[in-house]
This record gives C-alpha cells, structure tokens and sequence, in this order.
C-alpha cells in the first residue's frame, strides 16, 4: 500500500548533503559486518506478504536467485491490499485486481500459480484478524514444509506488517518447527538518511527528527547481516515490480494518488531497487521453543 502523504518538492542543499553522507556511512559500516547468504540459498522456503506488492519490494531478488537454483517458493498474501485506493475502487473490485497483479508478479518471479496463496484477511486490520491468520498459516505450513521463512520485519512501520511478523512467528511456534526467519524491510527504508523528508518546521524541530529517525535507523540496520546481491537479477526484479501496476503506476480511477515510483521524490523506490536484499536472520528453535539471532 502507498501511503497516502504529500512529499515536499525539495530539501535544502545542507540536508540533502548530510543525508548523502550518513547514508552512505551508514551502509558502508554494514557492509563490512554483513554474512552471505548465497550458501543457503537452495533451501525451500515461505514468503509471507502482507500486502501484494511486498513480495517483491522486500525480497523479489532473493526469490529469482532461489528459483533459479531450483528451491521451493511458495508466496502466501495475508491480504488483498483493498485499501490502498478506497476513494476510486468498491473494494471487491480493488482486490481482484490486485490478486491478479500478484499473480502476475509472482509468475515473473518464477513462482507458479499453484504456489501462491492468498489469505483474503482485511487491508489494515490484520492485528484485529491475529488468531485468524495464524491458524491459516499454520495450516499452510503444515502442508508444505520450507526451512525458511521470509516475513516483514518487526520493526517495520506499518501495523499490518507487524501484524505478519507476530502472526508468523506465533504459527511457527504452535507447530513447533525448526526454521530460519529471515525479515525483510520495505518501509523501514522510509526514514531519514536513506530518504529525503524535506525542510518542514523550524531548525530545531528538523534536528530532532533527523536525530530520531537517524537512531531508529542503526537500531534496525545493526541486526540485518545477512545480505543477497540482487544485482543479477535486478532487471527481472523490476519487471515483476511492474506488475503490479496499481502500485507502481496508479489506476486510472485515481490519476493523482501516489504511487511507489513518485513517493519520496523517487528515494524510496530506488532503495528498495538496490543491488543488496537485507535481512535479520533469526532461528527458530523447536526442541528450545526459543529464537536465537544468526548472523546469516
């Protein structure tokens, strides 16, 4: 779903040259601690999106490189993404079409039809749906055991995608599984450095903010070591993207709500194109009913 938010048409020169240099710095201090992932990247695994779009922003690279050594991938949509237009489409109408678009995105990604799933719970309020989604889920998984998990990560801004990581973890934890949790980031990559939020308020009310998301930014970047470099497969990325047309370009419904590619200015988009997926690697121990962070 993209937000729907005004961006300012432009930040000062001073910020935009700071944000440049902690956002590098930022990354570069990363790098240097991140793990491959590349050895595990054979292994059957789950994606769980919270929306349709999400599959694909957070770890659509990781699953071509993976579909390409023959794992198993299996996709499975909490939602329908409904409410990302609610003023141009009935929301019947908006979730077929965005079912189809997935479908769609997911076949670029060389995920068959046979192997997406869609939950059909409500757009926005999957935190009021928890008991719901984890009894599909773990039927789910029971069925089609993966050693891997791909869920959004905690810190993730939006409820529904911490609605996902609790229901996730919490069907892996009823089935007692041993697997990898691997979290993925979309709109954590919405805050300042990595994109711009423009001069709005007074010189201390900027300060503030940039200091705070800048903290929030180390303490969520700090547990992601395990990197995939996407660069490879960044072209069939962005065609899988594209599919989702709704996100990407707009309905012709909705000619000025905002979409992926203008939000930020074009920050956002372009940072989750980038030639790395990061992820937060966690294990899940089913003999321990614990979870113990790996470094990839």
């Amino acid at each position: 779903m993209v937000p729907d938010k005004s961006d300012p048409p432009r930040e000062l020169a001073s910020e935009a040259w700071l944000r440049r240099i902690l956002s590098a710095a930022l990354l570069w201090f990363q790098r240097r601690r991140r793990q491959s992932f590349d050895r595990f990247l054979g292994e059957d695994a789950w994606i769980v999106a919270p929306h349709p779009d999400d599959e694909v922003l957070g770890c659509g690279g990781t699953i071509l490189r993976k579909r390409r050594l023959g794992a198993e991938v299996r996709v499975v949509f909490l939602t329908d993404g409904e409410g990302s237009h609610p003023d141009a489409l009935s929301a019947k109408e908006l979730a077929t079409r965005r079912r189809d678009e997935a479908i769609r995105a997911c076949r670029a990604l060389n995920v068959t039809t046979d192997r997406v799933f869609f939950l059909g719970l409500t757009d926005g309020a999957l935190k009021d749906q928890i008991d719901a989604c984890v009894t599909n889920l773990s039927d789910l998984f029971a069925r089609h055991r993966a050693g891997q998990f791909f869920v959004p990560h905690r810190m993730e801004p939006p409820s529904d995608h911490k609605a996902a990581w609790c229901a996730t973890t919490a069907a892996l934890d009823r089935l007692q599984m041993q697997a990898t949790v691997l979290e993925y980031s979309v709109w954590c990559w919405d805050r300042w450095p990595f994109v711009r939020l423009g001069p709005g308020g007074g010189v201390l009310r900027r300060v503030a903010r940039r200091a705070r998301d800048m903290f929030w930014a180390m303490s969520w970047l700090f547990g992601c070591r395990a990197w995939v470099d996407v660069s490879d497969v960044a072209d069939a990325k962005n065609d899988a993207l594209a599919k989702h047309v709704s996100q990407m370009h707009g309905l012709p419904e909705a000619p000025n709500a905002p979409t992926l590619r203008t939000l930020r200015n074009g920050d956002f988009i372009e940072r989750l194109l980038g030639p790395y997926e990061i992820f937060d690697s966690v294990t899940v121990a089913a003999s321990t009913n614990t979870n113990v962070r790996t470094d990839g």
